[in-house]
């Protein structure tokens, strides 16, 4: 893990990324916020933020993509973000991070959902008869992942509708220039993808092959001459696609599927 990280560190000191805080003055901050309303630039001052890494990662290899932090920056924010998941899923909660007025997100819930599948089929974790993952599976599944965002701006105002949602021009740079050095760098073998947009821009990034899918869950093959992975393109479980309990059911019947179990 502490090679990893050192090799995710040498690439963001080259260019600076480290330093800045807030991200919104990166080398593309001219074209990325261009569009974007003076109220939600100011709100967005946190920076750069290494992804989570899990202690045993590397004998899994399941990076797991979501769209921005939404509100969230600087070096370890993605490994408090874990803690917390983590500990509200060890209470039973699904939803987490559920503050006053706020239903709470089904995110770390599904990604470690999604996870467990994976780790079931490469006989990390048993088959048994396959039911929806238990918390003990979920609690398991972190140490075997790595989690990162493909845009690492988060154009942030509470009171409008776009809150956090990036623009054309973040989805056009972002993602080429640092969520590529990461799968380049962090090497998965599975791509967990959160976001029908999101999943619809690595085909800028990588060479593919064809695509599977069942339902809305897709997969496709991504490579280049550093990396060759099997990425798994799900809707976001934000939206009212990803939230439903069928996009599990269809994950796991596309990785029966492919791993012929």
């Amino acid at each position: 893990m502490e090679e990893l990280k050192n090799g995710l560190g040498a690439f963001y000191n080259e260019n600076g990324l480290l330093d800045l805080s807030p991200m919104h003055s990166c080398i593309n901050s001219i074209s990325c916020w261009m569009y974007i309303k003076e109220s939600r630039k100011i709100n967005s001052d946190w920076g750069m933020y290494y992804p989570y890494i899990g202690g045993k990662y590397q004998e899994a290899r399941i990076l797991v993509t979501g769209i921005n932090m939404n509100g969230f920056g600087d070096p370890n924010a993605e490994d408090l973000l874990v803690k917390q998941a983590i500990k509200e899923i060890s209470e039973g909660k699904k939803r987490t991070f559920a503050k006053e007025g706020y239903r709470g997100s089904l995110l770390w819930h599904r990604l470690l959902s999604y996870s467990v599948y994976i780790l079931r089929e490469i006989n990390i974790l048993p088959k048994n008869d396959r039911p929806y993952p238990t918390i003990r599976e979920l609690q398991t599944a972190i140490d075997y992942i790595s989690v990162t965002n493909s845009i690492k701006c988060s154009p942030n105002d509470e009171n409008s509708n776009d809150n956090s949602r990036p623009s054309y021009e973040m989805w056009n740079n972002c993602p080429k220039f640092i969520l590529k050095k990461e799968i380049e760098i962090l090497k998965p073998k599975y791509l967990i993808v959160l976001g029908k947009l999101n999943f619809s821009y690595l085909k800028n990034l990588f060479n593919v092959d064809e695509m599977s899918f069942i339902g809305e869950v897709k997969s496709r093959r991504f490579y280049d001459d550093t990396v060759d992975f099997c990425a798994y393109g799900i809707p976001h479980p934000s939206s009212s696609m990803g939230t439903s309990i069928i996009r599990m059911d269809e994950f796991e019947k596309l990785l029966i599927g492919q791993f012929g179990s």
